[in-house]
């Protein structure tokens, strides 16, 4: 919004995908996750737009619905874009938590 492009909210919540479900995964697995998600809202969209279709005339609302849809490569794309600097970056921030996590349970004894 404050860009001045509310119609990008849905590419941005594509993007979102890696943050919310596979922050601390590897690049292969984040691919497949985001990619996976993304999907499955394109195809829950193009359902509900088949769902509430009338006759011929909305024909051309599911075609558009579809192509915004399509905003799910874009959102992988992004999600997937630290691979070209960093490979390993999602890999080494989980093992850097699980060690925070070992040091601070040995820490308090338990």
């Amino acid at each position: 919004m404050l860009a001045g492009h509310t119609a990008w909210a849905g590419i941005a919540t594509f993007g979102s995908f890696a943050a919310l479900y596979a922050r601390d995964t590897h690049y292969r697995s984040r691919g497949r996750v985001v990619a996976a998600a993304g999907l499955g809202l394109v195809a829950a969209g193009t359902i509900g737009t088949l769902a509430a279709l009338t006759p011929a005339p909305a024909i051309p609302a599911v075609v558009a619905v579809s192509l915004v849809g399509a905003a799910a490569l874009i959102g992988w794309l992004i999600a997937m874009a630290g691979a070209a600097v960093d490979r390993d970056a999602p890999r080494r921030l989980a093992v850097a938590r699980a060690l925070r996590a070992a040091a601070a349970a040995a820490e308090a004894g338990t």
